[in-house]
């Protein structure tokens, strides 16, 4: 191949392989995106004109294979898009499996192997209008390695992840798409077929016939090329890598199509394993594991029992203390001495001629005499003793005894043989040396930077390295799984070699909660988890490791380090332990397990404020209110020097409101607290932003009234001081501080660990698994869902949930209950058991994708309520299984009545919440410092179903503006009704603020007041609204969305066209829409004008060339896709296929495709409705200003009693503070 073109090929193959990596390489799809993003900036960089400013003299890193792309483009004019077809093949396809048939899979062969073979090509310096038969070639030669490595690739995805590659539609069609049908069809072999197997095998006959089409008309494009004289000889040598394809069609043919034998197709040197091998291997296992089991067995040795009754012979024989030999040849090693004669034998006969000759065994055989003695063994520790009679190594009680009878003296002894066990664990380490060299490269992958190492929890349960076995990671795939479910994961992925990693938590000082407590500290900051704030869980635990190489199905374990380990495995377990371990995650949670209150910010009116110039001096003391006769808390206001009094709290303490009613009157923006001025700083609060703010000018704006801040002394309590009493009240209010809390163990009753802002997590977690629903579906169901889900446990929203509802619900992992824990406080350094679940891959799984529940950020527990549900829903319709949030589903009747006409409309909506609104009027946010007012619950419900009038209600009925009024009532009551005080309201800089209010929650209620009256009454008349008429394109479109992507630098129709093909998807997927389809021909026609182009075409009965239409379907597509291209580039089936990979989206998405949040929402069925009496069963509360900071506390009521789920601390309530909750869940009953 010439050097040009060699060089060429490397580094697109290179390219390549990059993006071909970062599909399984990236540990999420953020991640992945962000890789492939540095590959477009490569791209744009290389492709940088030299005369602009901005392009970097050195790409990126420095990294070779970029440097060698950039001049492998600039020497051979490679053109962009080609470079830019392999990326967005590879963009495609992040999120699921590459294919969905036949046809798409054809599409990506062509997108991501052809574009290699066209550059190569152009490097041989052939162009496409020059040979436009070589060009056909190389399509079809990207088509034929994309397949076959497609085959081998998806292959070893099953193989090694239990994840099936193979388009889906197709394996429908063959009847083999449920995992059953799949796992029964991986299994056959050519030997042993059964009907699914031969069904897949069907399958990949179409896909390797497809191969063989490929390659035929690869041949028949270079014999055309060949005869028209337009490739030379050097260009055909593009092709040569090719050679050995047809073996490899070959190959496939003689394996009869067996899918997983195609594992390492791809590779040249590969070959396929026979059956006969694979027979070999597994009979050499077996007796490996029959070795192993017989060692294991000599291991355990026993008193024997002739030991105690053993009659010596009174021989007169004396052993001398060396110097031995066999009486019955000239052996001097390995000798017994028989214990009843004191003869001297040599021992058994090894496998390899060496050892004795098995003249000690004879002798037992002639004589009857069972135990005997190694001689070279005898030391004053003991000797190896054996029983012929038990044939095994026994233990012997009275040895000294026994060996003084025959003049040999124990302790005088030296011991110059090995023992038994020595010889055995050679033995033992040779052959664990041959086995485990055997298995390092199919058993044994090394891990990257990149790769995913679950080193924290089981896949299965809530086993972690601190169980009592460890955790068990596997060394292929990295997944960690506990001793009770490692028979499970070895049957499915059939890996065997794991690393047992167990971690040992020990006090390193005696816990506070165990001795005396100390008088609790006053928080000084408005935090949690600081030195200064609200108490958190600090680390009061040392941590040890210890490791084993473990080896299935033997279930062996080799105590690590071990330097006779093949090099492949001791980087493999140096990698896996290199990965940032639980241990750091721990120390990471714990750092990140802090809260703090809001960051005051520089008021944007603090550099600009004018003051006025009216003489007013401030005196330092003695002030008083200019509108009344307050004394305390009094405000400056700093534009005119007014002194005024404060807001007025709910109990009608604080002030007058006479400073906000200045602010009102004037305007003027800032006031400073007087009683807080000192030097180092003061309160000020900004009424023109609603909020406590920074003023970096405010020695300067006091000044200007005569105040010198360093000359002041604080005399009154600062706003953050006040907030902080009321949340120490809130704190010790919802954690029950001070009361004589009784920790709680058992079913039900355990904790979960708190992974860094994850309180908002485990309360909703504690509250759902109390409903019977979650416990039938997860908990008693667990064994059905862990025996359909077999595909990537870390991805199954059902297995991780079960795995919890075990964790949660059986007990094995919660905390002692009183009168079971140790009476002696611990030590420094004694052992202390780790209770509590750390439900981290959950956590990851429900926040995959979602903007904020993937961040370790607080966040609202009521909003995660209703995202985990709406999981649970999706996750429970692909598994045909019943939905346990169900039962929290209920319908509201809106009644919306004309003021005008009378006439009155009812609509239904389904909700699984009832969010009611807390009637106070002037309700404060949490920093005034008063005790809060209490509000019945009833008053807040009697809210939610009170009348709401609205203004300026257009009337279809009188086709005019007035006014309505609108009422809410309950269609239907659920089973369990979950209610929310919307204790949060929104500031004028749009954050969430709130209420300092206690409602006045009852045990049983009875809410049969909120009953619709089902629909129209008689009498009443009903108000229509017109049917919804269509709309043009132009009225389809949020203008706010297009005015988005218009301000990314697109035109307004290119803006229209994205947000109209996206369906309201939202500004991302809208740019992305648009940077895809930004250089269509026709992405700037006003979305009218192609509509009509379109209507024009399909009126006009376009009809396709027959042959460019066979053309296409040649390649793969459809004819429905061929046509549609070609009616979109007026029959030229080269733009037709490039029209195809441009639109694929819109060519794949069904016409009829509803949008997920429909079909989310598509639940319609009739729900359960009974009686409207319930009984309280738990409640989540919250400590803190907002719903993004704080903490979370769940109370539980189990068996008549009320418990306190405080993250991992679970304790018996004394008082539950019911007034303080924010989520309540009530279940029915009979009657209130």
């Amino acid at each position: 191949m010439p050097s040009a073109v060699r060089r060429c090929a490397l580094a697109l193959t290179a390219y390549s392989i990059e993006l071909s990596q970062i599909r399984d390489a990236a540990s999420d799809a953020q991640l992945a995106q962000m890789r492939l993003q540095y590959w477009r900036d490569c791209l744009d960089l290389i492709y940088a004109g030299p005369d602009e400013a901005d392009r970097p003299v050195i790409l990126p890193g420095e990294y070779p294979v970029v440097r060698e792309l950039e001049q492998v483009v600039h020497r051979n004019q490679l053109p962009k898009h080609y470079l830019e077809k392999l990326l967005i093949s590879r963009e495609r396809y992040l999120g699921g499996r590459i294919c969905s048939d036949l046809a798409e899979l054809h599409r990506y062969c062509e997108a991501a192997f052809s574009p290699v073979y066209y550059c190569m090509l152009l490097s041989a310096g052939v162009t496409k209008d020059s040979c436009p038969a070589a060009f056909s070639a190389a399509s079809h030669a990207g088509r034929l390695v994309g397949l076959i490595r497609f085959l081998s690739a998806s292959a070893n995805i099953m193989i090694n992840r239990g994840r099936c590659e193979l388009p889906e539609a197709e394996l429908r069609r063959h009847g083999i798409a449920s995992p059953e049908n799949l796992h029964s069809a991986a299994k056959a072999t050519a030997e042993q077929p059964n009907e699914h197997g031969n069904s897949l095998a069907n399958l990949i006959k179409e896909i390797v016939g497809s191969a063989e089409a490929h390659h035929q008309c690869l041949s028949a494009d270079l014999e055309k090329a060949a005869a028209t004289g337009c490739l030379s000889a050097d260009a055909r040598l593009c092709f040569l890598p090719l050679i050995g394809y047809r073996s490899l069609l070959w190959q496939i043919d003689r394996a009869n199509y067996v899918w997983l034998s195609f594992r390492n197709l791809h590779r040249p040197e590969a070959t396929l394993v026979s059956p006969a091998r694979l027979l070999l291997c597994e009979i050499v296992r077996l007796i490996v594991q029959l070795l192993y089991s017989i060692l294991e067995n000599m291991s355990d040795r026993q008193e024997s029992k002739h030991a105690s009754s053993l009659v010596q012979l009174d021989n007169g024989i004396k052993i001398p203390p060396s110097g031995w030999q066999c009486a019955m040849c000239d052996k001097r090693d390995n000798l017994w001495l028989n214990l009843t004669d004191g003869t001297i034998l040599c021992g058994r006969r090894y496998f390899d001629g060496s050892g004795g000759n098995n003249h000690a065994v004879e002798h037992y055989e002639n004589t009857g005499y069972p135990l005997a003695v190694k001689l070279g063994t005898i030391c004053a520790q003991g000797a190896d003793v054996y029983s012929y009679a038990e044939d095994n190594m026994v233990l012997d009680s009275k040895l000294e005894q026994h060996l003084k009878h025959f003049g040999i003296d124990m302790a005088k002894m030296n011991k110059s043989e090995k023992s038994v066990a020595e010889l055995q664990a050679d033995q033992h380490q040779a052959m664990d040396a041959q086995l485990l060299a055997s298995l390092a490269d199919s058993h044994c992958s090394i891990p990257t930077e990149h790769s995913r190492v679950y080193k924290d929890e089981c896949l299965y349960s809530c086993d972690n390295p601190e169980s009592p076995n460890g955790l068990f990671i596997c060394l292929k795939s990295f997944h960690g799984v506990g001793l009770d479910f490692l028979p499970l994961y070895y049957s499915r992925f059939g890996h065997r070699l794991y690393l047992q990693h167990r971690r040992i938590r020990r006090w390193k000082e005696v816990p506070a909660n165990v001795v005396e407590d100390p008088p609790a500290k006053k928080p000084t900051r408005l935090a949690i988890g600081t030195a200064d704030g609200f108490a958190g869980n600090e680390s009061q635990y040392s941590f040890e490791e210890s490791n084993s190489l473990y080896l299935m199905p033997e279930a062996v374990a080799m105590p690590l380090p071990n330097d006779c380990l093949p090099e492949r495995i001791r980087l493999s377990i140096d990698g896996v332990l290199a990965a940032q371990s639980a241990h750091t995650l721990e120390l990471l949670a714990q750092a990140s397990n802090t809260w703090e209150g809001e960051t005051r910010q520089e008021s944007k009116h603090a550099s600009s404020l004018v003051q006025l110039d009216n003489g007013i001096k401030i005196p330092p003391s003695g002030w008083q209110c200019a509108k009344c006769d307050k004394r305390d808390n009094l405000w400056l206001n700093l534009t005119d020097g007014t002194i005024l009094c404060g807001r007025r709290y709910f109990d009608g303490s604080g002030g007058n409101n006479h400073a906000v009613e200045h602010y009102e009157n004037t305007g003027y923006p800032l006031a400073v607290k007087l009683g807080t001025i000192c030097a180092q700083g003061a309160d000020v609060y900004s009424y023109a932003e609603d909020n406590m703010v920074l003023d970096s000018k405010l020695e300067q704006h006091l000044k200007h009234f005569g105040i010198d801040l360093n000359a002041m002394r604080k005399v009154d309590k600062t706003m953050n001081e006040l907030e902080i009493e009321a949340n120490m009240r809130e704190w010790d209010s919802i954690q029950e501080t001070g009361k004589a809390l009784v920790p709680a163990g058992g079913p039900g009753l355990t904790g979960l660990r708190n992974l860094g802002n994850s309180c908002y997590i485990n309360s909703v977690l504690q509250l759902l698994f109390a409903v019977p629903s979650f416990v039938r579906r997860y908990y008693d169901g667990r064994s059905g869902i862990l025996e359909r889900e077999r595909s990537d446990p870390v991805s199954s929203l059902d297995i991780q949930l079960a795995k919890l509802a075990d964790g949660l619900l059986s007990g094995k992992y919660s905390a002692p209950a009183k009168g079971q824990q140790p009476e002696q406080p611990p030590k420094p350094g004694d052992l202390a058991p780790a209770y509590g679940i750390r439900p981290q891959m959950l956590r990851t799984l429900v926040g995959r994708g979602h903007p904020e529940f993937s961040t370790s950020r607080q966040q609202d527990s009521f909003e995660f309520f209703l995202h985990l549900l709406t999981l649970v829903e999706r996750s429970s319709s692909l598994a045909q299984a019943d939905n346990p949030g169900r039962v929290f589903a209920f319908d509201v009747e809106d009644r919306l009545q004309c003021g005008q006409s009378g006439q009155v409309a009812y609509k239904s909506r389904r909700e699984l919440s009832l969010s009611f609104p807390i009637p106070l009027d002037g309700a404060g946010t949490g920093d005034s410092g008063a005790p809060p007012p209490r509000v019945s619950l009833k008053a807040c419900l009697e809210a939610f179903g009170a009348v709401e009038c609205i203004e300026d209600f257009y009337s279809p009925a009188t086709k005019a503006k007035g006014p309505a009024s609108k009422q809410s009532r309950l269609a239907s009551f659920t089973d369990y009704l979950l209610l929310h005080a919307r204790k949060f309201t929104i500031d004028n800089n749009w954050c969430p603020k709130k209420l300092d209010v206690e409602l006045d929650v009852p045990e049983f209620i009875d809410i049969g007041f909120l009953r619709g009256c089902g629909g129209l009454q008689p009498g009443e008349v009903e108000l229509k609204f017109p049917a919804d008429q269509p709309k043009s394109a132009a009225e389809q479109v949020d203008p706010s969305l297009v005015a988005q992507v218009r301000e990314l630098g697109f035109s307004e129709n290119g803006a229209t066209r994205a947000v109209l093909a996206t369906k309201g998807g939202g500004l991302e997927a809208a740019l992305n829409w648009a940077m895809d389809h930004s250089q269509d021909a026709d992405f700037d026609l006003p979305p009218q004008q192609l509509q009509q182009q379109q209507q024009k075409q399909k009126t006009a009965g376009f009809e396709p060339n027959p042959e460019a239409l066979a053309t296409i379907v040649s390649m793969g597509f459809t004819q429905e896709q061929a046509s549609r291209a070609l009616s979109q580039t007026d029959n030229n089936p080269e733009r037709a296929v490039d029209w195809i990979f441009s639109h694929m989206d819109e060519l794949n998405a069904p016409a009829d495709e509803a949008p997920p949040a429909a079909a989310a929402a598509a639940d319609t069925g009739a729900l359960t409705d009974g009686p409207p009496s319930y009984r309280l069963l738990g409640f989540i509360s919250h400590m803190g200003a907002s719903t993004h900071s704080g903490h979370y506390v769940c109370h539980l009521r189990r068996n008549n009693v009320w418990y306190i789920f405080n993250d991992d601390k679970v304790c018996v309530s004394e008082e539950p503070p019911k007034h303080m909750g924010y989520l309540y869940c009530y279940e029915r009953v009979a009657s209130a």
